[in-house]
């Protein structure tokens, strides 16, 4: 009996001394793993910034994209839970149309979905008040926020890779770094926030570097432009480019979209939002009469003082009537009288001396025919499709049938008659720079070529003056002196049985030193005269008050 109790007695001693050293192993040996895992029951890390990534700057450095510590209404799928009804709920506090499905976003913690970042207090009183475990308000790094500007050019995201714009063509550049901090998020049980322990900021990694794009924007001008726009331009699109240089110094499309609201955007379709008109083209209707003027004064076929007569129509042997604008006719006009008052007939007459081919060439010269944008990759696009006959010539010589350009094209047009005659490559790309603004890499030099004769330039520019202080685009004048041109172009499309007609005004300021170009684009506004060109006066106004460095 005794040797049973002492075999007992025994075991016991083996089992506590196992359980004992099991126990210090745990306390003591493995308690900072034991001890993490727990913790991680409880706590997540969300990257301080949710899209790692450089930032895309204007010309001094400052973000376009509008970066920064915002209030984020983010919502965590493997977590989230709301009764029927909270979906409409949180669309109507965040004046959201559509929210993403949560099966189509991914269930890690590292990929939270930002609902809406740059929340007002409203709207974070009212979402705090849901009390929703899986949606919370946290301060994060977003990658656009409400001030973002020029967001056709710049692109959004899909997930942490650029899939437009800027973000697609320079992915790799822009791609990866980090700030290396975190915030620290608590949980109780039931998924609620743990008050008192939640959203401190942590060090969860190294910092890594980062490289920024640096582009030819000014973001004064471009905020400008923008507003501008928004009071006055529904559908359209602004170009501002520098004349001397090509640098492209602020740039607008409208409609606009955000780029955390993609999805919202895509499903208007009748509008196009994610649609970039500055490189989208169109019918220039009588802007194209620079390029005309430009070939028969560079060939000698006409003289600027020359009379030439309008009846209000031109009429080919083949019975075909393209009308002036003016039915009745402006009667004796001379060629700088002409482009002043865009009369169609004395043009196409004009045109049919020059021909086709040297048409042509004139219009490439101009660069119409190339897609070129230096730090951007343009889709290629064959601009000119003029016919052989006489009423091919005569219809393009108006800028019609034949003839399709861009914003951007009619920019870069508009700048050979400021220049005194040089064709200037656009660009929108400066540099790739680290975070100490370090030059990583350069796009090239712009390309400059001279297509007509500084005399011809001149005699242009006398031209292009006429129009804004006598012709028809007086609206556009202002102080210093501007010049341009203004277009009413037929586009083929009706709308309750009335064509849309695209009203433009390209031009320069000031005329004593020619330095900005504006070309400004209002689809269906009809009148280039009354409704373009007081915008291009207000973006004028805007520039001469302030000069750019």
């Amino acid at each position: 009996m005794r040797h049973r109790v002492r075999v007992v007695l025994l075991i016991f001693v083996f089992f506590g001394l196992f359980l004992t050293g099991r126990l210090a192993e745990i306390q003591l040996l493995k308690y900072p793993q034991y001890s993490q895992q727990a913790a991680s029951l409880h706590q997540r890390l969300i990257p301080e910034e949710l899209v790692p990534r450089g930032d895309i700057l204007d010309r001094n450095f400052r973000s376009i994209t509008d970066s920064g510590t915002r209030l984020a209404a983010v919502l965590f799928p493997n977590l989230f839970s709301g009764a029927p009804g909270t979906w409409k709920k949180i669309k109507e506090i965040l004046q959201l149309r559509t929210l993403p499905s949560i099966r189509s976003v991914s269930q890690l913690w590292i990929r939270p979905v930002i609902l809406k970042s740059d929340l007002s207090h409203e709207e974070v009183s009212r979402i705090r008040q849901l009390n929703l475990p899986g949606l919370y308000v946290v301060p994060m790094t977003v990658r656009y926020g409400r001030d973002s500007l020029a967001r056709h050019f710049v692109g959004h995201l899909q997930g942490n890779k650029g899939v437009m714009g800027l973000e697609k063509q320079y992915d790799g550049e822009l791609a990866g770094g980090s700030s290396g901090s975190s915030w620290s998020l608590f949980l109780d049980a039931r998924g609620n926030l743990v008050r008192g322990l939640s959203f401190r900021k942590v060090t969860a990694g190294q910092p890594q570097r980062k490289v920024a794009v640096r582009l030819t924007l000014d973001r004064d001008l471009q905020l400008a432009v923008e507003k501008i726009m928004d009071e006055k331009v529904a559908k359209g699109a602004v170009v501002v480019m520098d004349a001397r240089t090509g640098a492209l110094l602020a740039t607008a499309s409208r409609p606009n979209f955000h780029q955390e609201l993609v999805y919202e955007a895509i499903e208007e379709r009748d509008n196009s939002p994610l649609l970039n008109r500055v490189i989208s083209n169109y019918y220039p209707g009588s802007i194209f009469k620079i390029v005309v003027a430009a070939a028969a004064l560079e060939e000698g076929l006409v003289t600027p003082g020359e009379k030439l007569y309008c009846s209000g129509k031109y009429q080919f042997a083949s019975g075909l009537e393209i009308p002036c604008w003016n039915k009745e006719g402006h009667g004796e006009l001379t060629l700088a009288e002409a482009l002043a008052y865009s009369c169609n007939p004395i043009f196409i007459e004009v045109a049919l001396r020059l021909g086709r081919e040297k048409l042509i060439a004139y219009a490439q010269k101009f660069g119409v025919d190339d897609e070129v944008l230096v730090g951007y990759q343009l889709d290629s696009y064959q601009s000119l499709h003029i016919g052989y006959g006489p009423g091919d010539l005569g219809n393009a010589a108006v800028g019609q049938k034949g003839v399709m350009i861009s914003p951007l094209k009619v920019a870069k047009l508009t700048a050979v008659v400021a220049n005194g005659g040089y064709l200037v490559e656009p660009r929108l790309v400066e540099t790739v720079v680290d975070e100490q603004g370090r030059i990583v890499a350069a796009s090239r030099p712009s390309k400059v070529t001279r297509v007509i004769r500084k005399t011809t330039a001149q005699t242009l520019q006398k031209m292009l003056l006429q129009v804004t202080t006598a012709g028809t685009g007086k609206q556009a004048w202002l102080p210093r002196g501007s010049a341009g041109k203004t277009s009413s172009a037929e586009t083929g499309q009706f709308v309750n049985g009335k064509q849309v007609i695209n009203a433009w005004f390209t031009g320069y300021l000031p005329v004593d030193d020619p330095r900005y170009v504006i070309t400004v684009l209002v689809e269906g506004g009809n009148y280039g005269g009354k409704v373009a060109a007081p915008v291009f006066r207000e973006i004028g106004q805007y520039l001469l008050s302030r000069e750019l460095d």
